[in-house]
């Protein structure tokens, strides 16, 4: 393939930071071909495959988060996944599901802090971001670096901004949604800033739950901008556009309506039910959002790019309808094909757990890291669900049974890790 310039109307910021605020540019990128750098997803509508687990993977193990009376989990949708150790709150996890440690103190003390969620492990040390910035030894003792959010404000990064805290090279980051991402020494120290999306005025609108901005693949980063379908590669004080997205309004929920204030509805919502209405079918809301598709999270790994995704059924008990089930879609990185696994997820021929749910797919609800697929299981429901196989006279998988008798009801979570395969 001859090499082709494409122009892209979107904001890419390509360039390093050079102490200051950096605003949206117009930049020309140049790709190997014409199809490397660009994901179709609009081609995955009308390509829809049904997909094995083992189709993708090749095992699966069980991962027992160790339960001690400081590391309880209470939500596991709360859960950060990262290469290096799995985040509960101030509460941290290694990788064969050992209790490291509560980083996090809550109080008012100087290295204590009551609003601290975001946990992240950069050049053997530990930091947490909430009302302040602190720094922690890699055993979770404070080094004496702080800065309080509260008091310390010298530029637009304060307590309020960030829903996602990642290292960025050297640098550390946060993404204060939806305007900017900060980028910040490990003094403590803002170096300059990414505005990407829109303008410094535009406020949360509570919409970014259930949003994977920041993901992992080997040694990158990775930053999916919903607002201009790209997705990028964290550097040091900076991003590196990978790939864009071609994803057309005939299925995306506009980046305008992403970004819209949702009090606008709610007055709308709140009048036809003060009239004694209940017709919300010409509602804005329900005009806007009805059947338009939201993507939640770019997982890159060797052989794919797995988006997992989700078609919007706007106040659905209050129309008497049912709300869309996620599904995933996936980008051929071998053939730049995009196709929309069939159903639920994957057709779960490997776990052992196919039917607990009522259905017998495997959706990675905590994401991708490292190769592996990822969802959560409460031990009860692995009891329950070997109880029910049993009582029905069906067989139970032999390494689930054995799995069985090492954990408790009351324990912790179990991680269900799904190990996909390699080149």
């Amino acid at each position: 393939m001859y090499k082709i310039i494409y122009s892209l109307i979107i904001t890419l910021f390509f360039f390093h930071c050079a102490g200051e605020k950096k605003t949206a540019t117009r930049e020309a990128v140049e790709i190997a071909d014409q199809y490397s750098k660009i994901i179709n997803m609009d081609d995955a509508f009308n390509d829809i495959r049904e997909m094995r687990l083992s189709d993708i993977a090749d095992s699966v193990s069980f991962l027992p988060l160790e339960t001690t009376q400081d590391g309880l989990v209470s939500n596991p949708n709360i859960f950060k996944f990262t290469p290096s150790f799995i985040y509960y709150y101030g509460v941290v996890f290694d990788w064969t599901g050992k209790f490291r440690g509560r980083i996090v103190k809550r109080g008012q003390g100087t290295y204590e802090d009551f609003g601290a969620g975001y946990l992240l492990f950069h050049d053997n040390h530990f930091y947490s971001k909430g009302n302040k910035l602190i720094e922690y030894d890699n055993t979770g003792s404070p080094t004496g670096k702080v800065r309080n959010l509260y008091v310390d404000v010298n530029d637009d990064l304060d307590r309020r901004a960030g829903v996602e805290f990642f290292n960025a090279g050297k640098n550390l980051a946060v993404y204060s949604y939806p305007n900017r991402i900060f980028f910040i020494n490990t003094d403590f120290e803002t170096i300059c800033s990414r505005l990407v999306a829109g303008s410094d005025t535009l406020m949360p609108n509570g919409d970014h739950t259930g949003k994977n901005f920041v993901t992992y693949y080997q040694d990158n980063i990775l930053f999916y901008n919903f607002m201009n379908d790209t997705i990028f590669y964290v550097i040091e004080d900076g991003l590196e556009p990978q790939w864009i997205v071609n994803f057309t309004e005939e299925h995306r929920l506009s980046t305008e309506t992403l970004l819209t204030n949702y009090n606008i509805f709610r007055d709308e919502e709140i009048k036809i039910l003060s009239s004694g209405m209940r017709n919300f079918e010409n509602t804005k809301r329900v005009l806007l959002f009805d059947k338009k598709h939201i993507v939640n999270g770019a997982f890159e790994t060797g052989n794919f790019i797995l988006f997992p995704m989700q078609e919007l059924t706007p106040l659905a008990p209050a129309r008497g309808k049912e709300e869309k089930a996620p599904y995933i879609l996936i980008f051929d990185k071998s053939t730049h094909q995009t196709f929309r696994v069939k159903g639920d997820g994957f057709v779960d021929d490997l776990s052992g757990l196919a039917g607990m749910t009522g259905k017998n797919y495997f959706f990675p609800t905590k994401g991708i890291v490292n190769e592996k697929m990822i969802h959560a299981v409460w031990p009860f429901e692995i009891f329950e669900f070997i109880k029910a196989c049993k009582d029905a006279g069906r067989a139970v998988n032999p390494r689930l049974l054995e799995f069985s008798k090492t954990i408790q009801e009351d324990d912790n979570p179990v991680l269900i890790l799904v190990h996909l395969k390699r080149k």
